[in-house]
């Protein structure tokens, strides 16, 4: 508990909403408590074997909490790889995949343009010859509207007389 008053209070959020309902909640409390579970888990132990305890030593309750510290070091290591691991899926993992789909976009569009390019001369010429074919026709076009026009004024001309 002390080392968690002098926590960042985004780690103590962290650890807190860990330990809540899981197993590693169960073996987060206070040395008080500790303590008192340690004491009656001894007594229990010696009057199971037939002794009966009256005190525990320091030393006997100091190793078992330092065993508790160490499991209890144990699980948030555990934890905290698992945060990291997360953290890298979301943030480097996914920067990376973004790159990739980046890369591919860039040479999709580069191969377009490629083709594109190489389709210019194509297209520049198509262009002209249309523009040729165009005048051609309409050149066409005149000289028949001209044919269609003599052959109507002669045509009024022969029903007058």
């Amino acid at each position: 508990m002390v080392l968690l008053a002098v926590c960042h209070p985004q780690i103590k959020y962290s650890i807190f909403s860990c330990v809540s309902g899981d197993t590693l909640g169960k073996k987060f409390y206070n040395l008080a408590e500790c303590r008192t579970k340690i004491e009656k888990e001894k007594k229990e132990h010696a009057k199971l074997h037939g002794m009966i305890r009256t005190e525990i030593s320091g030393a006997e309750i100091a190793e078992e909490m330092e065993k508790e510290r160490r499991f209890f070091q144990l699980q948030m290591c555990e934890y905290l790889l698992k945060v990291n691991e997360i953290k890298i899926k979301k943030g480097v993992d996914l920067l990376q995949n973004l790159i990739k789909y980046f890369h591919a976009q860039c040479n999709f569009f580069q191969d377009g343009l490629k083709a594109v390019e190489s389709l210019k001369p194509s297209i520049e010429k198509l262009s002209t010859d249309l523009h040729t074919i165009k005048q051609a026709q309409d050149e066409e076009r005149k000289q028949l509207i001209q044919l269609r026009d003599i052959l109507k004024s002669a045509l009024q001309v022969d029903q007058k007389e």
